[in-house]
C-alpha cells in the first residue's frame, strides 16, 4: 500500500480530539470537579507557603515553587494515565481492533489517542503557571522565557515516551501498567516536585534527580528565577538529554513489537 494514502497524523489527532472534546463535554460535572479541586490545591499551596523559608527555595517563594510542580505534574499524568487508560477504554469497545484495520500506521494512532486530554492538560498548567508567577510576586527573567520553554519540550516529549511504553505494556499484559504508578510516585516524592530534593538523603536525591519532572523543573526554575532550580540549567538539560536519548530508542522499538504481537495473536480487541 502506499504510504501516500494514509491520513496525516495532524488529521487523525484532530479527529480525536473532537472525539475527546464531545465526550468532555457530556460529563460537565468532572470538569467543574477539576477545576475545583485544583483551585483548592492553589489556595492550600499559598496559604502553606507563608511557613517555608524562601532561603531553602534559592530566594523562589513556595508557592511559585509548588504550583510549577503541580503544572508538571498535571502533564506527566496525562501523558502516564491516558496514553495506556484511552488503548484500555478502546480495547474494551473493540474501537483499537477497527482502527488497526485503516490505513493508517498504528503509531499515528496511538500519538493521537490523548489529544484532547494533552491538550486539556497544558492549559490547566498554563494556567497554574501563570498563577504561580503572578500571584506570588517573583521577579522573572524574560530572557528565561525561550530556554524554559526547550526545558517544558525535552520534558514532554519525555513524558510521552513514559505514556507510549506503558501502552505498550498494557497492549501485551491487558492490564493497568505498575511502572507508571511507581514513575508518578516518584516524581511526586523525589524528583523535587513540592519538596527540594536538597531536603532528602543523597542517595534518594540522586534518584529523585533521574526522573524527567526533575531535571525539566530544575532547568525551568533556574532559567526563570536564576538560582531558584535545584540544579545548574546546564546540568539539567544534559540530564534529560540523556533520558530522552534512553526512553525515545526504547519507544521505537516497544511499541511496533507490542502492536505487532497483539496483531498476530488476534488479541488486539481482548481485555
Amino acid at each position: 500500500m502506499s504510504s501516500a494514502r494514509t491520513t496525516p497524523l495532524l488529521q487523525v489527532a484532530r479527529a480525536f480530539w473532537s472525539m475527546g472534546r464531545q465526550e468532555a463535554l457530556s460529563y460537565p460535572f468532572a470538569i467543574v470537579n477539576r477545576a475545583v479541586n485544583l483551585m483548592a490545591a492553589v489556595f492550600l499551596l499559598f496559604f502553606a507557603s507563608d511557613l517555608v523559608p524562601t532561603t531553602s527555595l534559592g530566594g523562589m517563594s513556595f508557592a511559585s515553587f509548588a504550583l510549577f510542580g503541580l503544572a508538571a505534574l498535571q502533564l506527566l499524568g496525562a501523558c502516564l494515565a491516558v496514553f495506556p487508560g484511552q488503548l484500555r477504554q478502546m480495547q474494551v469497545t473493540g474501537q483499537f481492533e477497527a482502527c488497526l484495520m485503516t490505513l493508517t500506521p498504528p503509531w499515528k494512532l496511538l500519538l493521537a489517542m490523548p489529544s484532547y486530554a494533552l491538550s486539556a492538560a497544558s492549559l490547566r498548567a498554563l494556567v497554574l503557571l501563570i498563577l504561580g508567577t503572578v500571584m506570588a510576586g517573583d521577579a522573572l527573567d524574560p530572557a528565561g522565557i525561550l530556554p524554559a520553554l526547550a526545558f517544558l519540550g525535552l520534558g514532554v516529549a519525555c513524558f510521552v515516551c513514559l505514556g507510549l511504553l506503558s501502552a505498550s505494556i498494557t497492549l501485551v499484559i491487558k492490564r493497568g501498567d505498575p511502572i507508571a504508578r511507581l514513575v508518578q510516585l516518584g516524581s511526586l516524592l523525589l524528583a523535587g516536585t513540592f519538596v527540594p530534593r536538597d531536603a532528602l538523603p543523597p542517595l534518594l536525591a540522586e534518584i529523585g534527580a533521574w526522573f524527567p519532572i526533575g531535571p525539566m523543573l530544575d532547568g525551568m526554575r533556574a532559567s526563570l528565577f536564576g538560582s531558584a532550580g535545584q540544579e545548574e540549567p546546564l546540568s539539567a538539560l544534559l540530564r534529560l538529554a540523556v533520558l530522552l536519548g534512553i526512553l525515545l530508542p526504547l519507544t521505537i522499538v516497544a511499541l511496533p513489537r507490542a502492536v505487532d504481537r497483539v496483531q498476530r495473536d488476534g488479541s488486539a480487541g481482548q481485555f
